[in-house]
């Protein structure tokens, strides 16, 4: 980064501020000065964080006051691309944000009364677009063409079957 004294940082979502706010502090530590910092959606919170006794301009596409959460929608849907929490290891291993992996409450804010039923929604969500990547692809879909793969995900077989075996 020689010769550079300058950026513009970008991003999606702008939630907490935190990761945001601490690489404007490393960059600083380079000499590195952030005026700006561009994002889609900007939340109010982590808005506040950033610009904090700074110096600094947001700019975000849509601004929000308050939200109870922000996830991604990928991390709804078995075997998209990286979707769910990464697990450490060599495998492309991930841990949805549902039951019976993840933990739907804690990692996105879901009412305990409704984890379960929300749940078995997400599921069905992913055996659907499933089914409609066979309907189009005019193949089935096996458990080794996925790349992100779940805890016991099996190596071989259809990956509908196994989707629904999980409900």
């Amino acid at each position: 980064m020689k010769g550079i004294r300058q950026i513009c940082l970008v991003d999606d979502v702008i939630f907490s501020g935190v990761l945001i706010d601490r690489l404007i502090k490393v960059l600083c530590g380079y000499g590195i000065t952030v005026p700006l910092v561009c994002a889609g959606i900007g939340i109010i919170e982590g808005i506040d964080r950033i610009t904090n006794g700074k110096k600094i301009k947001i700019d975000c596409a849509k601004v929000y006051d308050d939200v109870i959460d922000e996830v991604c929608e990928r991390d709804f849907y078995l075997g998209v691309p990286y979707s769910g929490r990464s697990v450490i290891d060599n495998e492309n291993i991930s841990i949805p944000y549902f039951l019976p992996y993840g933990k739907p409450g804690d990692w996105a804010s879901i009412p305990i009364p409704f984890e379960i039923e929300f749940s078995k929604f997400c599921i069905g969500q992913s055996i659907s677009l499933f089914e409609e990547i066979e309907i189009v692809s005019k193949r089935k879909v096996c458990c080794s063409d996925i790349e992100r793969k779940i805890p016991k995900q099996p190596k071989v077989g259809n990956y509908v079957d196994f989707l629904k075996s999980i409900i």
